[in-house]
């Protein structure tokens, strides 16, 4: 199975660019679509209509992530092994199949990882 769940379609997107000892530029997109059916509250059905289906079904929930990563090695620095930033968006609309469940958000972070 998927983790969406058997009601859904997802497109996963990453590019990156990395030199060694550095730096490394990351960054994606995911969108994702989920229909109303799950494997919990959805009993199976054995049936021509059933499998006639098309996904996503009921209220689809969709969901728009793109993201940002740049991190720096800066090797000549004792312990600190990367510093970063990223910003990423989310947005969902619909969600958990409920009409007019909608929310965005924006998320920006600084990291520190170090090497003792």
């Amino acid at each position: 199975g998927y983790p969406a769940g058997p009601d859904s379609m997802n497109l996963f997107v990453n590019l990156s660019y990395t030199k060694p000892q550095y730096f490394k530029i990351d960054g994606g997109y995911i969108f994702k679509v989920k229909g109303s059916q799950n494997l919990v509250e959805t009993v199976w059905e054995k049936s021509e209509e059933a499998a006639a289906k098309r996904t996503p079904t009921g209220t689809i929930e969709q969901s728009h992530t793109a993201w940002l990563d740049l991190v720096w090695y800066p090797g000549f620095i004792h312990y600190f092994k990367e510093i970063g930033t990223g910003i990423a968006y989310g947005n969902i609309t619909n969600e958990n199949n409920r009409e007019g469940e909608d929310w965005e958000e924006l998320q920006w972070t600084l990291f520190v990882s170090l090497a003792f």
